[in-house]
């Protein structure tokens, strides 16, 4: 490949990149449903996430359960895949479908937050 079309391609990523987080940016604004998963007990509930519009606070509300949230300032970590499984160890086999959050806050710090949604998502237990 020569330089001109690597230039353009990585521009396509770039502008494909541009789209969709802007196309996460509106979804979270309106609510995006997520399951929320105990990582002890291994229950499922449903719930919303959600980005204010200025993308400076995240909460999560569980079904039958108060919204919480943070601001964008107290996520310590995003952790998937295999560094999601090894900090979960009990979600390990979800870890294909799942993302963690490491919320750190003067309240608590935790790994509270992991997700199985089909698209964007988190899945909460208390630490």
């Amino acid at each position: 490949m020569d330089a001109n079309m690597t230039s353009q391609t990585n521009s396509e990523r770039e502008q494909r990149l541009r789209e969709l987080i802007s196309e996460f940016r509106t979804a979270a604004t309106d609510g995006i449903r997520v399951e929320l998963v105990d990582k002890e007990s291994q229950l499922v509930c449903q719930g919303i996430f959600k980005l204010d519009s200025a993308q400076m606070t995240m909460s999560l509300q569980p079904a039958f359960l108060p919204e919480t949230s943070w601001s964008m300032r107290e996520i310590g970590a995003v952790m998937k895949g295999k560094e999601f499984a090894r900090c979960v160890p009990e979600l390990a086999h979800l870890s294909a479908k799942c993302i963690g959050l490491r919320i750190l806050t003067l309240r608590r710090r935790s790994d509270a937050f992991t997700s199985t949604t089909k698209r964007f998502g988190t899945i909460s237990t208390p630490a």
